[in-house]
């Protein structure tokens, strides 16, 4: 400790000088340690004394902290050279209050006070109440009296062990654990119920913990410190609790905050923070009435009262019913209900239900409207089979409207030469003539019939306006998209792209496209499913036409059908009526167009339908399908 004094004197000497430049600094408080300031309790006892800093005071507060922990040692430094070595770095400024942690920084303050900071308030904070007996405390000290409750950790110990048939004692060698061994031993004496006491101290470690491991179930077990054992090796006290627990047989009892959570179940604690905090307050109230001795601002208050405490895990572990605590016994360590101790997780989960959710619902909407779509879709199939049919029908009414009108014709000429010679030759029978004015009346009334039907059937012109081919393709394969499904074929678009654009009727390309597709659909119904295939492609014919081609994997045409395949009538189907391309050459043609039909190199043929482009055509204009 000397050595470390000496080599540290000019280090922190800077440092401090450095401070004391600063003007914002209002308050400089020392905390002097006398003991490792890295020990558990003095680690809780700064942090109670900073917090309340921290939280009830506006002022800027140096905190400067001076461990003496080497006079604990078996060859302390001599106080003159700590004395030395504190006025040297306070020189320029003193602290404005001393706080002492544990006895030997207020025995220390107590012997070089005078010498060191005669007016300098001193609080003290870890002292047992015995410690300070005899203590001749100056009018500038005040501080927190320390009690432990042995008593009530025994009580609780046997609340919870009511079987057990003695009690053990483990404690250390050093000088601060015999001090605690007399304390306990004057406690236990008076509170062991006629059980008999072990004391588990006087070996080393490896010892002690073959004791403990030896000890029967219906043992009460008391943990006090274990600084150092007989070999004297050093420890943290906390640090051995769990290796006594994992060898125990019955759990471990204390009265130190400090312990709880490494392995005992609990006792009546004192809270190492809450002395801290206690000895922070009063330290605040003192730089607060400056002029005032300590004495007189508060008379050393009593250690926060002891509170019966356990560790939730270690009576699980131990099979300890609960209704045995004590009442108002704080339970540490308990887990949180589900939902509290995993709310962010469940959080998170009900978002992704609440999302889960929320998609299925938009593909349910999603199915929904695509349903509503592809109803659409048929119905709009259904609409142009229906406009199919009725131009098949227009066409057939006009042949037969052409073939009827002729025969009329005849009737009403002979009709009237009937009657011409009625009235030359010799009267008839007025029955007779009657008769010869009916046929006369039905066949004009039946001619005007024919030829409202002739032009219905011819229909209005088309409306040629420009447009993409390759439009007409795509709406006419999604119509058919059902009936490729239903049939069992495969369509695949090869559909040119910056292909220009032709002028025509798009209702009429449409039903040109859809007659190609069905006549393919109804050649392939013989090939086997996995080869049914149709390509529909658009590509560039020269300089001023288009292609649009639909090509087909069934049997071909033969050499009859490539040359009538587009006369009225013609057709290879049992059930056809030979009309479907003859209006897709009407069509073809009032665009100025021209179709052509072969065979594949393969299997299937190809119908060719050439337009021409709209620079070639114009931008508009009329066309008239011929009946």
């Amino acid at each position: 400790m000397f050595n470390a004094l000496a080599v540290g004197v000019p280090v922190l000497l800077s440092a401090s000088t450095f401070a004391d430049t600063s003007p914002a600094v209002r308050w400089r408080v020392l905390i002097m340690q006398g003991g490792d300031p890295y020990l558990p309790s003095a680690i809780a006892q700064d942090r109670g004394i900073r917090e309340v800093f921290a939280r009830e005071s506006d002022a800027t507060v140096e905190f400067v902290t001076e461990p003496l922990h080497a006079l604990e040692s078996g060859t302390p430094p001599p106080d003159t050279v700590i004395t030395q070595y504190l006025k040297t770095k306070f020189a320029q400024r003193e602290p404005d209050v001393v706080i002492a942690l544990r006895q030997p920084a207020l025995g220390f303050l107590e012997r070089n006070a005078n010498a060191l900071w005669p007016d300098v308030p001193i609080v003290f904070c870890g002292i047992p109440d015995d410690d300070l007996l005899g203590h001749a405390l100056s009018a500038h000290a005040s501080g927190v009296r320390m009690s432990f409750d042995v008593a009530g950790t025994l009580d609780l110990a046997r609340r919870l062990q009511p079987n057990a048939d003695r009690i053990a004692v483990i404690a250390g060698t050093s000088t601060y654990d015999q001090a605690w061994r007399r304390r306990i031993e004057s406690t236990v004496a008076k509170r062991t119920h006629g059980l008999p006491v072990t004391w588990i101290s006087d070996a080393p470690l490896d010892g002690m913990l073959e004791r403990v491991a030896q000890l029967p179930a219906r043992t009460i077990i008391l943990y006090s410190s274990v600084f150092r054992d007989a070999n004297g090796n050093t420890f943290i006290p906390r640090d051995l609790i769990r290796l006594f627990a994992d060898r125990a047989h019955s759990p471990i009892f204390s009265f130190f905050s400090t312990y709880l959570g490494a392995g005992i179940i609990g006792g009546s604690i004192s809270n190492w923070e809450e002395q801290g905090a206690m000895a922070g307050e009063l330290a605040l109230r003192i730089l607060r009435n400056a002029g005032r001795s300590a004495s007189s601002i508060m008379p050393s208050p009593p250690s926060p009262p002891s509170v019966m405490t356990v560790d939730w895990r270690q009576l699980q572990r131990w099979n300890i019913d609960t209704s045995l605590l004590p009442p108002g016994t704080k339970v540490l360590y308990k887990p949180d209900p589900l939902f509290k101790r995993y709310r962010v997780e469940l959080g998170i989960g009900a978002l992704l239900v609440f999302a889960q959710t929320g998609l299925i619902a938009s593909l349910l909407i999603q199915r929904r409207r695509a349903n509503r779509a592809e109803h659409a879709a048929a119905e709009q199939r259904s609409a142009l089979d229906q406009a199919s049919r009725l131009a098949v029908l227009g066409e057939l009414t006009a042949g037969i409207a052409h073939e009827i009108n002729q025969p009329l014709g005849a009737i009403m000429t002979s009709a009237d030469a009937a009657q011409m010679m009625l009235e030359k030759s010799p009267p008839m029978s007025a029955d007779a003539a009657m008769v010869v004015a009916s046929i006369q009346r039905a066949s004009a009334r039946a001619s005007e019939v024919v030829q409202k039907v002739r032009s219905l059937a011819r229909g209005k012109p088309l409306e040629l306006r420009p447009l993409h081919l390759n439009d007409v393709v795509r709406e006419a394969n999604d119509l058919m998209i059902r009936s490729f499904s239903d049939a069992g074929v495969a369509c695949e678009l090869a559909l040119a792209s910056d292909l220009p654009r032709i002028v025509g009727d798009k209702s009429a390309l449409q039903q040109v496209l859809l007659n190609l597709i069905l006549n393919a659909i109804d050649a392939m119904k013989d090939v086997p499913v996995t080869k049914r295939r149709l390509t529909l492609s658009t590509s560039p014919a020269g300089p001023h036409e288009v292609a649009l081609a639909a090509s087909d994997s069934g049997h071909g045409l033969s050499e009859q059908a490539q040359k009538h395949l587009f006369d009225s009538f013609f057709t290879t189907k049992p059930t056809g009526l030979g009309l479907g391309l003859t209006i897709v050459r009407s069509i073809v043609e009032a665009h100025g167009g021209r179709l052509a039909a072969l065979n594949n190199e393969g299997a299937g043929a190809t119908i060719r339908v050439t337009l021409r482009v709209a620079e070639s055509t114009g931008q508009s204009r009329k066309g008239v399908l011929e009946t």
